[in-house]
């Protein structure tokens, strides 16, 4: 089997090359693509801002905290289910297979039919027991 290597390079130039480089050229102007403008660096005076560093710090915190959850899930489940002889194994394969099938806007509605603040089954629950009630648009939510 011939590896074609030109036809290759040049559909990774078009399709990830090219709108990189736009994208660094648009970072150094000042209007919209098209539209007239002039180049500046007010894009990365903006970018280093205080603000900007919460909006980041916030970001990595979530994705490091999803992802340690993630991992030792999933170190969890997979020792469950190679090293152990639990009576459901079978349907843990299942489980994790229906997992990665269904879309992730599913489970986003999901979760706002269970923990929105003001839909949420579980935060009416909370509110008809006068117990304290959490939002699902906040880091710990």
């Amino acid at each position: 089997m011939k590896v074609y290597i030109l036809p290759t390079l040049a559909v990774l130039a078009i399709l990830v090359i090219a709108p990189i480089g736009v994208l660094v050229y648009g970072s150094f102007y000042s209007a919209a693509p098209g539209d007239l403008g002039y180049y500046t660096l007010d894009n990365y005076q903006e970018m280093l801002a205080p603000k900007t560093f919460a909006f980041f710090s916030n970001s990595v915190l979530f994705g490091l905290g999803t992802a340690a959850l993630a991992v030792s899930g999933g170190a969890f489940l997979a020792f469950v289910t190679e090293r152990t002889t639990a009576p459901l194994r079978k349907f843990i394969y299942v489980f994790v297979i229906a997992i990665f099938l269904s879309p992730p806007y599913a489970y986003a509605i999901a979760w706002m039919f269970l923990l929105g603040p003001h839909i949420g089954l579980i935060n009416q629950a909370l509110e008809m027991l006068s117990l304290p009630t959490t939002s699902i648009h906040n880091m710990v939510g």
